[in-house]
């Protein structure tokens, strides 16, 4: 069991991929004094993933692009044994993750299509509070000033239509 920060913790709900299916959500949160983020898979301490702020990262972009594939992220276990964080993008179903090591659960826990966006962003939000360097706020288009005139166009006075005309060869 994690202790949760109370800056940051969620709930997302997922389900055990095993006969039969069974929901059980995964735990988000912070820990500060290491800079990292912790995944709870399940409800067993096993199924635990102490992700650094460059795996996190990585984790966000490959569900945020949503490639269909499996990646494998190093991160921290039970008992700071070294794991990886298994996540693949199943198109249309969601993502599944587990946790693939020598103490860890044997289990995929899939987060489905529709709760997908607000894992990215529970992400984002545990990246703002570990990471010293944040990632760059997003950039928008510059705008034009309130105060700008609009351009308007002469009425045409010879009273021509511009018309396109194609030109055949030979003539």
């Amino acid at each position: 069991m994690i202790y949760p920060d109370p800056c940051l913790h969620a709930v997302i709900p997922a389900d055990l991929v095993a006969m039969p299916r069974r929901p059980q959500p995964i735990g988000i949160t912070v820990d500060r004094t290491t800079s990292r983020v912790l995944l709870e898979l399940g409800s067993r301490p096993a199924g635990l993933a102490a992700l650094n702020p460059t795996a996190t990262r990585s984790l966000i972009d490959n569900l945020d692009l949503g490639h269909p594939g499996e990646i494998r992220l190093p991160a921290l276990g039970r008992g700071l044994a070294p794991v990886f964080l298994s996540s693949t993008v199943q198109p249309g179903l969601g993502v599944d993750l587990a946790v693939l090591g020598d103490h860890a659960l044997r289990g995929r826990w899939r987060v489905g299509r529709d709760e997908v966006p607000r894992l990215i962003i529970t992400l984002v939000d545990a990246i703002h509070l570990v990471d010293p360097y944040p990632l760059p706020a997003m950039v928008e288009p510059p705008r034009r000033p309130a105060d700008s005139r609009t351009e308007r166009r002469r009425p045409d006075i010879t009273g021509r239509r511009q018309t396109l005309r194609i030109l055949r060869a030979g003539r």
